[in-house]
């Protein structure tokens, strides 16, 4: 330990050897902990093997005191600490043991179902065991795995410490010594005179010899290459125009090369040493400059540079010149003298002058261009080496952070219009002509711009592309009058094809409503004969049900072609989903798999409930046509959540609150993306022509927004679709109303009635309830003759019902021919569908009541009796 290369030696020795012992420590401990771990594994593994087919004959059975049994025998192998089973739908149905969170290793193991049938399992064991003792064994034996790793790498790096030692360090400290007081360069013998080596022998010490003996010798060659190289370096200055010079400041002396007197414009001879004779060189006007420069490079003694003009002694040329110099210094910081040299730079000056001036001429003309003006480098993102101030105000990103390379044109243009551009861009190049290419980028600001750029790329003479000059401007006005454009027109399209809508729908409104009032009356009036313990009037229930609710569905239509009148009220939307998912389920195949989460806690919602009806419908018709082919799983949820600003931050239509959440899913096909903006559109679908018109879900949106809703879609091709529904909870426990008893007594009276309607089914019908009800009717299929028979005696009759469409006279020009020749004659008028009257304006026609086809008993009674009571 003699010395400092022994001591750092032995310290590292130690320090690694050290470290060597803990890592290898580690590395044991833990493949120990790992085999422990996998034999408890192993040992569960034998343990749920074992009791598998007993666990799972008691599950199937339910016997749980058998598997309380089973679990507690379990439990009496060691480090087993809990177990737990679990039902298909993941309820706890047995456990045994006490459950911990740390220092655990759990596995789960399915229970397969006795057919075998490894997709299927009734339930899951869970078996927890404890590491505990697995760490309390690592822990008493660490001590012994550190003690005999720190024994073997210890006893081997001192051996090499003290063989290292012995033959490597002593040999260099006698090396050492040898050379200490060698120079290199006066001394002519070799310091290894005695000791001539061979380089290329194994002993390195020997090879060092060797090789400072030979650098001995390269070293005195060298001396004499020294004065031709001093030759070779005047005639350099004077190529570069640079000459060199001393200002020694104890002597108050300087020294010029011979290049430097050539600058000045004096000879060698003329030069007489002193610092006054380059001060008079000095341009008058840069003297002070001059006399302030020598100054502080005295007082900050370092090295320097400074740029000024000459006026040459033999002709008087002006030479602008670069100084670079030296301060030299002694022990106590005091300058001893001045090392630098003066180049001859005037050709550059007078170049970067006039190309200073170009740059102003070309950014005077770059400034008046009406957008970016821009170099940048090959290939993308296009590093920018020269881009007009203009780029600011388009892109929102200054000209320093293009020119710094912290921003880069390829990162700003849009991920989808990046290929294009660099498509573009290639093709240009390659086929050495401009380019022209229209994008959109990022601006810093968060909003899209649309530019148009046209470039071209620079060659060399060889034609290999350098760099690309070019324009952008800025067509974001443009493009957005175009998409308005494009938008106004897509709005026409919808408004003339939900037109073409409400017309289809206005038209079988009033036939239909015709068939169905037949169908609902002659029902009526059959229950009213049959006692309630028949099975016939249980079946003819089904059928009056049946025939409201294809009246719901006729108005449903006529609401989506904003033709008819919604019926909201308080509905309870787990109900109506799971009628909906009763009749679907009938009508699916087997293929498919309805999997419902409902949630009856729901708040009731503010809705038409034939149009709720529609909806599910319509969404899980959708589901099974995206499933037809291959089947899949169609999942429906339901459930009361609660929306926050947050979650509503780019909606200003609906307000924070409790939403019910409809959420219908399937595993199908998927949507393309270019068909997802487009499938809440009337008429579009990609379905075949027999099993979609392209409505469906343009009713569904229609009806979502009327209930203040929201509705919105998510699909990845191939992995299937899943719409979303919210409809606003409502605050008040309303209840729902009940349909009323169809015996119900209705209200009757002994008013000679008019009843006029030319479907002869619907007119014997009316006829037959009122005449139940107790008043007298007359009845016509033709207005003109009800006229006729009107005219002959108008007080014979106390009311007006008439249909509304019928050939001859409407029901509303009879009306008003009937009111000239009895003007208090009160009347209803009945339709199934008609843009010409409306609740809004049937009262300024004279009409007292209206009422829309198909219409119940209960209905025509109410409204007789009130038309005929004048309420």
């Amino acid at each position: 330990m003699n010395n400092k290369i022994t001591k750092r030696l032995f310290i590292y020795t130690l320090c690694f050897s050290s470290f060597m012992t803990l890592v290898l420590t580690a590395l044991q401990l833990n493949a120990n902990y790992r085999q422990e771990v996998v034999n408890l594994e192993q040992k569960i593994e034998l343990v749920r093997f074992a009791n598998m087919d007993n666990i799972k004959n008691s599950l199937f059975s339910f016997n749980r005191q058998a598997l309380a049994r089973q679990l507690q025998g379990m439990l009496r192998v060691p480090n087993i600490i809990y177990i737990e089973i679990q039902d298909e739908q993941g309820t706890v149905v047995a456990q045994a043991g006490t459950p911990q969170v740390k220092n655990i290793l759990r596995n789960n193991f399915s229970i397969p179902h006795l057919s075998q049938d490894p997709s299927k399992s009734i339930g899951s064991v869970h078996i927890t065991a404890t590491l505990a003792g697995i760490y309390q064994q690592l822990w008493s034996t660490w001590l012994v795995v550190l003690a005999s790793q720190a024994l073997k790498i210890f006893f081997i790096s001192f051996c090499i410490f003290f063989i290292f030692k012995w033959f490597v360090i002593g040999d260099l400290v006698k090396l050492v010594d040898k050379i200490k007081d060698f120079d290199p360069v006066e001394d002519d013998q070799l310091i290894f005179q005695d000791k001539q080596t061979n380089v290329t022998e194994n002993d390195i010490f020997d090879r060092l010899v060797g090789s400072i003996n030979s650098m001995q010798k390269k070293l005195q060659v060298s001396n004499q290459e020294l004065h031709s190289t001093l030759e070779i370096l005047e005639r350099a200055q004077q190529v570069a125009k640079i000459g060199n010079w001393c200002w020694d400041l104890v002597r108050d002396v300087t020294t010029w090369s011979d290049e430097l007197c050539r600058i000045v414009g004096i000879s060698q001879e003329e030069y007489d040493g002193t610092y006054e004779i380059y001060l008079s060189c000095i341009h008058p006007e840069d003297k002070e400059q001059f006399q302030a420069l020598t100054k502080r490079i005295l007082k900050e003694k370092g090295a320097y540079h400074e740029e000024y003009r000459l006026v040459r002694k033999n002709d008087g040329a002006v030479l602008y010149v670069r100084e670079e110099g030296l301060v030299t210094v002694d022990a106590n910081g005091n300058p001893t003298s001045i090392l630098g040299t003066i180049q001859d730079i005037t050709e550059r000056k007078k170049a970067e002058l006039s190309l200073k001036e170009n740059e102003e001429r070309f950014r005077t003309l770059v400034e008046n261009v009406p957008g970016i003006v821009y170099r940048c480098n090959l290939p993308a993102p296009w590093k920018v080496q020269h881009i007009s101030e203009d780029v600011y105000a388009l892109t929102g990103y200054p000209q320093q952070d293009f020119l710094q390379d912290k921003v880069t044109f390829g990162q700003l243009i849009a991920a989808e219009d990046l290929p294009l551009v660099e498509k573009e861009v290639a093709d240009g190049i390659a086929e050495f002509r401009p380019y022209m290419v229209e994008y959109s980028i990022h601006h810093a600001d968060g909003s899209r711009r649309f530019f148009y750029e046209k470039g071209r790329a620079i060659y060399d003479q060889e034609r290999n592309p350098l760099w690309l000059d070019g324009v952008i401007i800025d067509i974001s006005d443009r493009k957005r009058a175009e998409e308005e454009k494009s938008t106004l027109l897509k709005q026409l399209l919808h408004a003339q094809k939900s037109e073409a809508i409400g017309t289809l729908a206005s038209g079988i409104a009033h036939d239909f409503n015709n068939i169905l009032s037949s169908i609902m009356g002659y029902t009526e009036l059959v229950l009213l004969d049959l006692p309630e313990e028949e099975a016939t009037y249980q079946d003819l229930k089904q059928v009056y049900a049946a025939a409201i609710r294809a009246r719901d569905l006729i108005r449903q239509i006529l609401t989506f072609s904003r033709s008819g009148e919604e019926n909201k009220m308080p509905q309870d939307v787990g109900l109506i989903v799971r009628e909906a998912l009763k009749l679907l389920r009938s009508s699916l195949p087997t293929s498919i798999d309805i999997r419902q989460d409902i949630n009856m806690e729901c708040k009731k919602i503010m809705a038409d409930a034939s149009q709720l009806h529609q909806i599910v419908m319509n969404l899980c018709t959708n589901a099974f046509h995206a499933m037809e082919e291959g089947g899949g799983v169609l999942s429906v949820a339901l459930q009361q959540v609660r929306l926050t600003e947050a979650d509503l931050v780019n909606d200003n239509q609906h307000e924070p609150g409790d939403y019910v959440r409809l959420i219908v899913r399937d595993t199908g096909k998927g949507i393309s993306p270019e068909n997802v903006d487009r499938i809440f559109e009337p008429y579009f679908t990609t379905k075949t022509q027999d099993k979609g018109t392209g409505l469906g879900l343009a009713l569904v949106q229609g009806i979502v927004h009327r209930h203040n809703g929201m509705v919105s879609l998510k699909s990845t091709e191939g992995e299937g679709t899943e719409f979303t529904v919210f409809f606003p909870a409502i605050s008040t426990d309303c209840q729902v109303p009940q349909q009323e008893d169809i015996r119900k007594v209705l209200p009757g009276g002994s008013e000679n009635i008019l009843v006029v309607d030319d479907e002869v089914p619907i007119a014997q019908m009316v006829k037959k309830v009122l005449r139940q009800l107790g008043y007298n009717v007359t009845a016509f299929t033709s207005s003109v003759e009800a006229l006729d028979c009107f005219s002959k005696d108008p007080q014979s009759f106390d009311l007006l019902i008439t249909d509304q469409t019928m050939p001859g006279l409407v029901g509303i020009e009879l009306i008003q021919k009937v009111l000239q020749i009895r003007p208090d004659l009160p009347s209803i008028l009945c339709t199934g569908y008609s843009s010409q009257v409306t609740t809004d304006n049937y009262l300024n026609k004279g009409i007292r009541k209206m009422l829309m086809k198909p219409m119940e008993s209960k209905t025509l009674a109410y409204g007789v009796r009130e038309v005929l009571d004048g309420e």
